[in-house]
């Protein structure tokens, strides 16, 4: 199992994902979503992950997210840039994640 990068909380509401908030009160369980951000899109072999995101959403509703920058040890194209808002400059000297 690799190391997850330190992780910082974010805030959300979660209204903005009603048929998630339906699926976890109709099951009555929590469900978690996932989210990586990369340097190039689509993502393909030799890509580097920037960004790491978890959705929690309660089945009362009750959302949280932890989310976590990291240093892909690549160029993040322009294109991605604009499309995340994630710069080169916020990934250098964060934590990198090797598969």
């Amino acid at each position: 199992m690799l190391p997850m990068p330190p992780c910082r909380p974010a805030t959300i509401d979660a209204t903005d994902f009603p048929s998630i908030c339906k699926l976890a009160a109709a099951h009555r369980k929590t469900v978690s979503v996932f989210d990586l951000e990369t340097t190039t899109l689509p993502a393909f072999k030799g890509f580097g992950i920037t960004e790491i995101a978890l959705l929690n959403i309660e089945p009362n509703g009750t959302a949280t997210t932890v989310t976590s920058l990291v240093n892909p040890e690549r160029t993040i194209s322009k294109k991605i840039i604009e499309l995340t808002g994630i710069t080169n400059e916020d990934v250098r000297g964060k934590p990198t994640w090797v598969v």
